[in-house]
C-alpha cells in the first residue's frame, strides 16, 4: 500500500480530514517512516543477504571493515572468496584464546570476525593479506525513507498496522487538539501487539554481538 493511501487511512481514523490539518503532510510521512523503522527493529522484519548493506569491502592489510549502521544484527558472515563462514566472536573471547591478537601484524586469510571491537566495524583476524568482500546475512532497518508515492519495504500484510504508531504519535503530541493520552496508549498497545515491545539500546547491542550464541531473543 502506498504511503499516500496509508496517510489517507490515518487521517480518516483520527478524523483529521479537513485542511488545515492538525498533522501536516510532512509530519504524517515522518510518523509513517518512524513506524516502519520501529516495526523492522522490534520484529526483525527485514532479513537481507543480497543488497549493498549485506556486503562490505575488505582491504588488504586492513583488519577493520565498515558495516552499514542500518544493520541490527549479523546472522551469517563469510569472505566472498571462501565457502566456510567466519567465526563470529567477542573481543574478550579472542583475548582468552589468542592473547595479543589485536597487536599482531601477521597477514593471512581471516577466520575470525570480532563484532564488538569498534562501533559499526568488524575486526578481522588474522589481518587479510588480499582484498576481498564480506558477504553477510543481516537483519536491518529499511533501506530508504518512504516518499509519498512509495511503499513500505516490509511485507504488505503489516502495512495497516503501521498506522497505529502514526496515531500514537499524533495523540501524544500535546501541541494540538488531538492530544489524548488514553487514545495514544491504546494505539501504542495495538502497535506492540503486532510488532512487539521496544527493546532497550543495550538489549539491541547485546543481540548484535551475541546472536550467534543465542539466536532470536
Amino acid at each position: 500500500m502506498k504511503a499516500s493511501k496509508l496517510i489517507e487511512v490515518f487521517r480518516r481514523d483520527i478524523r483529521d480530514t479537513v485542511k488545515p490539518y492538525f498533522v501536516s503532510d510532512d509530519a504524517a510521512l515522518l510518523y509513517l517512516n518512524e513506524a516502519q523503522i520501529e516495526a523492522a527493529r522490534r520484529a526483525r522484519l527485514i532479513t537481507d543477504s543480497t543488497s549493498p548493506v549485506a556486503t562490505a569491502s575488505v582491504s588488504a592489510g586492513d583488519p577493520d571493515v565498515e558495516i552499514d549502521p542500518r544493520v541490527v544484527s549479523i546472522r551469517r558472515i563469510r569472505l566472498a572468496s571462501k565457502t566456510e563462514q567466519l567465526r563470529k566472536i567477542q573481543a574478550r573471547e579472542m583475548d582468552a584464546v589468542n592473547p595479543g591478537w589485536d597487536a599482531s601484524t601477521s597477514q593471512s586469510t581471516p577466520c575470525f570476525a570480532v563484532l564488538d571491537y569498534e562501533t559499526n566495524k568488524i575486526r578481522l583476524h588474522p589481518i587479510p593479506a588480499v582484498g576481498d568482500e564480506l558477504q553477510m546475512t543481516v537483519v536491518r532497518e529499511p533501506m530508504n525513507a518512504m516518499e509519498i508515492n512509495s511503499e513500505p519495504e516490509i511485507a504488505p500484510r503489516w502495512h495497516l498496522s503501521l498506522i497505529e504508531w502514526m496515531k500514537f504519535r499524533a495523540y501524544i503530541n500535546d501541541d494540538t487538539e488531538l492530544y489524548d493520552e488514553k487514545k495514544a496508549a491504546r494505539a501504542l498497545g495495538l502497535f506492540e501487539q503486532e510488532f512487539g515491545p521496544k527493546r532497550s539500546a543495550s538489549d539491541e547491542a547485546f543481540e548484535y554481538v551475541e546472536y550467534h550464541n543465542i539466536g532470536e531473543l
